[in-house]
């Protein structure tokens, strides 16, 4: 986890949960859609603060690669937490 720690430049000793989080679409009254939905990877520290590497940021790929899991099978999955 220290590896995938460092994506967000963060020290391990600060990070509570990391986390991978898919926001599903949004529809507006009439049905057209205002937000596609994107997939995340999150770091929740100890402080309460949350950084985010969104799908697009290529940290995204690597963290994924690194972690070697199909992620698409899997909504809000928790990869660490701390115990």
């Amino acid at each position: 986890m220290k590896e995938i720690a460092a994506f967000f430049n963060l020290p391990f000793e600060d990070i509570q949960e990391i986390t991978y989080e898919i926001l599903q679409p949004m529809y507006d009254n009439a049905g057209e859609c205002f937000f596609e939905g994107s997939a995340y990877f999150m770091a929740y520290t100890i402080y309460g603060a949350r950084i985010e590497i969104a799908e697009i940021d290529s940290r995204f790929l690597q963290i994924k690669k690194l972690i070697e899991i199909d992620l698409s099978l899997h909504n809000d999955k928790i990869l660490y937490i701390r115990s």
